[in-house]
């Protein structure tokens, strides 16, 4: 069987998204495979299901991310989380060249670099890609709005309550972080329909939203990394302006807490295989009875919001310049 590979799978991955539920596939089959990358938007999934030829199971002990649905002698189907679309991108752009390079027949070298590609990322990252991003959403907020509300804006993190920074008793603001791909038109998702409220009587809402590349070669640096750089900064500032020195046992402090461990212990350091990259910030700021105020109050389905666990296209509010 020859396969001619499409070697943009990027677009394949973002037509998939585009239309929910419709099968695509990132090669140019010269005899079809019946092969298939479906997106379900409800699930928020990537399902992959192979039709191949090996008449036999495939062995693989697959990633804690990667969940099998069906493996018979000719079919094998799994889905993966979109939140580890970089994951597959690097399997299948790996395949391609694999197939391309071995002249190995269409079920033989996905077999091959399948077991390769679980064994690269058998183990599970002490922090979860989606946890991984948000943090790095909270803490690049942290970094812009800190020269302006100081030790205040490091205190109020917070990694479970509704709100990132509430610093309304202080500043009379409260800012909400969200990460979101580097794809145009990304959507961010809202933990609780009621967290982008506008409060006519209480502090302003405002909303950063993260642009963050993710991928698991070379480009980017390891959530850790960008923990300890955080750390690093602050504490230079601290040499020459001593009165930050609380603000940096402050911040170690609370990075401690939200990554769950020592920052430079390197048994846990291994376990990570994600980098980031990050890209800028745009902030946003609620308005009574725009979509997210309306999201919050339950009026119908305002524009830009989207259902499927609470998402909204941030573009259609108020673009501000902050802090």
């Amino acid at each position: 069987m020859s396969v001619k590979w499409n070697q943009s799978i990027e677009k394949t991955l973002t037509k998939c998204e585009s239309n929910p539920q419709k099968g695509f596939f990132p090669a140019t089959l010269l005899v079809t495979t019946y092969s298939s990358i479906i997106y379900s938007d409800t699930n928020e999934m990537f399902e992959l299901k192979i039709k191949h030829d090996l008449g036999r199971e495939i062995k693989s002990k697959v990633p804690q991310f990667v969940k099998i649905v069906e493996n018979a002698p000719n079919r094998y189907e799994f889905h993966v989380p979109d939140d580890y679309r970089p994951h597959l991108v690097f399997f299948l752009t790996t395949w391609g060249e694999k197939k391309d390079s071995s002249g190995k027949g269409f079920g033989e070298s996905y077999e091959e670099v399948f077991e390769s590609w679980c064994k690269r990322f058998e183990g599970k990252e002490p922090i979860s890609v989606k946890d991984q991003k948000g943090i790095l959403g909270e803490l690049y907020t942290l970094e812009q709005i800190h020269p302006t509300f100081g030790l205040d804006a490091i205190k109020c993190w917070s990694r479970k309550d509704l709100i990132d920074f509430k610093l309304e008793s202080t500043h009379n603001v409260n800012v909400e972080a969200k990460s979101a791909g580097e794809k145009k038109g990304a959507l961010v998702s809202i933990s609780h329909l009621n967290q982008l409220e506008y409060q006519s009587k209480s502090p302003r809402t405002i909303l950063s939203v993260v642009k963050i590349k993710s991928s698991v070669e070379k480009s980017g640096k390891f959530i850790y990394e960008w923990l300890q750089e955080s750390i690093d900064e602050l504490n230079k500032k601290a040499k020459k302006k001593p009165s930050l020195n609380a603000d940096v046992k402050a911040l170690s402090s609370k990075i401690e807490s939200v990554y769950g461990g020592v920052l430079n212990d390197k048994t846990q350091q291994k376990k990570f295989f994600t980098k980031h990259e990050i890209l800028g910030i745009d902030w946003y700021e609620i308005e009574d009875d725009d979509s997210a105020d309306k999201m919050a109050k339950g009026v119908g389905l305002p524009n830009g919001v989207f259902l499927t666990k609470y998402k909204i296209d941030p573009t259609v509010l108020k673009t501000i310049k902050f802090p």
